[in-house]
């Protein structure tokens, strides 16, 4: 039962950034990408850390892919491999995509339920 007098409760501060990949490598970054894995809304194997990371360094060692991580209050609350494109649908147009290998078949991005 909700109770109209009840306080409402803050949101949450919420940041957006996209960040290089290679950054994202650090123990401290591989610890906060692990803990989102562990409680996501949709789990997507292709996108935690022990599989994007080794795809990254094999097919991204120059750093073209970027992750784009929300932050909520300071903590990963979502993440998704973006790419620049030059090309949309034929078309000259540049544009932000999500990135996924030839071999990943799920590009739902991790994010925290709610």
């Amino acid at each position: 039962m909700i109770r109209i007098d009840a306080p409402a409760l803050p949101a949450p501060a919420l940041r957006m950034i996209a960040r290089d990949w290679r950054t994202m490598q650090a123990p401290a970054e591989v610890a906060r990408w692990d803990a989102l894995s562990h409680d996501v809304a949709e789990p997507n194997p292709f996108l935690e850390s022990w599989y994007l990371l080794p795809a990254l360094r094999s097919f991204d060692p120059d750093g073209a892919v970027q992750v784009l991580c929300l932050e909520a209050d300071g903590q990963l609350a979502g993440l998704l491999p973006i790419h620049r494109s030059n090309r949309y649908y034929g078309h000259p147009l540049p544009h932000w995509r999500s990135w996924l290998h030839d071999n990943a078949f799920l590009g739902t991005p991790l994010v925290t339920p709610g």
